[in-house]
C-alpha cells in the first residue's frame, strides 16, 4: 500500500465509522453519556485500522469488523438477540457494499487486492443505504419524496457518478485521483454532519415546544391552586359565621336550611376551573389546562377518569399521550356542529387506556393510510404519528374509529 492508500483508508473508514453510529442509534437508545459512546467509536475506529494495516489480511478484517460492532452494541439498551441481529445487519450491509463497489467498478477477482479509491464506492454506498433505512425506519416503512429527502440521496449518488468518470478518465496522477477522491468524499462528510446538525436542531425545538406547553399546564394548576386557597382563606374567616347561623338554624330545627347552608359552604369551595383530581399532580395539570382550554372553545365535554394510587408513567409520555389526542379532538370537535368530546382514562398499576371521542366536520386528510392534520401549520400528521410510536414503544395498541360526524381513538399501554 502507498501512502495516498493510507490516508484514504483513514478518511473513508472514519466517515463509515460515523455513519454506523448513525445506524445504531436508529435501532438503539444509548445507554452511557455520548462522551463515552464517543470514545468507544474512536477505539473501534482505532482498532479496525491497525488491524487493516498491520495485516492486510480478509478474514481478519471481517472479524474485527463484525465484532467489533457486536461489542458495540453493548453501549446501548436491548437484549442480546437484538443486539446481534443489528450488530450483524449492519456488517452485512457494509459488506455488500464492499462487494458493489468491488464488482461493479473494478475487475476484482477475490483474492486479488484493490485500491483504496473504491473504498470511497463503498462508504457512499453505506451512506445511501443509511439514508434510505433511516426515512424508512422514521416514515414506519415508507420514504417522504419531498425536496430535502431527493437531495440527500441524490448527493451520494450524483458523487458516485462523478467518482467513476474519474476512474474512467484513467488518470495516471494517482496523489491528484485521492485528493478528488478525498474531495468528494468530504463533500458528502459535510452533508452528513449538516444534515445530523438539522436533526438536532429539529428535535430541539420539539423539546423546547413540549417544555413551553408543560410550563403552561403548570401555571394552570398553580392558578387553580392560587383560587382554590383564596376559596378556603374566606371560608376560615367567615367560619364563625356560618358556625353561628347552623347553631341558630339547629335549634329551630330548620334542618332543610342548615343542609342548605352545608351545600353552600361546600359550593363556594368548588373551582370551576379544576375539572380533575385524581391525586397524581402531572395528569391533573395537563387535564385541567386542556379541558379547560375546551370549555372556553364553547364546548361539551364528558368525562371520566379513574387512576389507581399505584399507577405510574413518564410525565413525558403521558403529556405526549394526552396532549395530542386531546388538542385534535378539541381542534376538530371546535369546527363540528355537535362541539362534543367523550373522553374516558383508566389508569392501573401495569396498564394505561384512554378513549377519545369527539365531532368532526367529517372531512379527513390522508397521505397513503396516513392520517393528516387539518390545521394549518407545518407538521401535519405529527401529533398522531408522535402517539403511534409511543404506543407501540410500550408494546400497546392504537385503534382508529370513524364515520361522517364522530372520530375515536383509544390507546392502550402496557406498563
Amino acid at each position: 500500500m502507498q501512502m495516498e492508500d493510507y490516508i484514504l483508508a483513514v478518511f473513508t473508514n472514519f466517515f463509515r465509522v460515523l455513519i454506523i453510529w448513525r445506524f445504531m442509534n436508529l435501532f438503539f437508545v444509548p445507554r452511557v453519556k455520548q462522551g463515552k459512546e464517543s470514545v468507544a467509536y474512536i477505539v473501534y475506529l482505532i482498532i479496525i485500522l491497525t488491524i487493516f494495516f498491520v495485516f492486510q489480511y480478509p478474514l481478519f478484517n471481517i472479524l474485527s469488523n463484525w465484532l467489533g460492532l457486536l461489542v458495540l452494541t453493548f453501549l446501548y439498551e436491548g437484549n442480546r438477540k437484538k443486539k446481534f441481529m443489528i450488530g450483524t445487519l449492519i456488517y452485512v450491509v457494509n459488506m455488500m457494499c464492499d462487494c458493489v463497489a468491488a464488482f461493479m467498478f473494478s475487475d476484482y477477482m477475490v483474492g486479488d487486492s484493490i485500491s483504496q479509491i473504491f473504498s470511497i464506492f463503498t462508504t457512499l454506498f453505506v451512506f445511501v443505504c443509511e439514508i434510505i433505512v433511516e426515512k424508512l425506519v422514521r416514515g414506519k416503512g415508507r420514504i417522504d419524496l419531498k425536496l430535502p429527502n431527493i437531495t440527500l440521496l441524490l448527493v451520494p449518488i450524483i458523487s458516485m457518478v462523478m467518482l467513476m468518470f474519474l476512474l474512467e478518465a484513467n488518470l495516471q496522477n494517482r496523489i491528484l485521483m485521492m485528493v478528488e477522491g478525498c474531495g468528494i468524499l468530504g463533500l458528502n462528510l459535510l452533508l452528513f454532519l449538516v444534515y445530523y446538525q438539522m436533526v438536532i436542531t429539529y428535535e430541539r425545538q420539539l423539546q423546547q415546544e413540549h417544555m413551553e406547553e408543560q410550563m403552561r399546564m403548570y401555571k394552570n394548576e398553580l392558578e387553580l391552586m392560587r383560587l382554590s386557597e383564596q376559596k378556603v382563606q374566606a371560608l376560615r374567616h367567615d367560619m364563625k359565621y356560618h358556625m353561628q347561623k347552623i347553631y341558630t338554624m339547629t335549634e329551630m330545627d330548620q334542618k332543610e336550611k342548615v343542609l342548605q347552608c352545608i351545600t353552600d359552604m361546600q359550593t363556594s369551595l368548588d373551582n370551576p376551573k379544576k375539572h380533575v383530581a385524581t391525586g397524581n399532580e402531572d395528569i391533573d395539570a395537563t387535564l385541567n389546562y386542556l379541558l379547560d382550554k375546551g370549555e372556553k372553545m364553547g364546548l361539551h365535554i364528558e368525562y371520566k377518569v379513574n387512576i389507581s394510587q399505584t399507577f405510574t408513567i413518564e410525565m413525558y409520555a403521558m403529556n405526549i399521550l394526552l396532549g395530542n389526542l386531546l388538542d385534535n379532538a378539541i381542534e376538530a370537535a371546535g369546527k363540528s356542529n355537535e362541539k362534543f368530546i367523550k373522553l374516558h382514562i383508566l389508569g392501573e398499576k401495569d396498564m394505561l387506556v384512554v378513549q377519545v371521542k369527539n365531532s368532526y366536520t367529517g372531512n379527513l386528510r390522508k397521505k397513503g393510510k396516513q392520517l393528516l392534520s387539518t390545521k394549518n401549520q407545518k407538521g401535519h400528521g405529527i401529533g398522531l404519528s408522535n402517539v403511534r410510536n409511543l404506543v407501540e414503544s410500550k408494546n400497546g395498541r392504537l385503534k382508529i374509529d370513524y364515520d361522517e360526524n364522530v372520530f375515536w381513538v383509544e390507546a392502550i399501554l402496557y406498563l
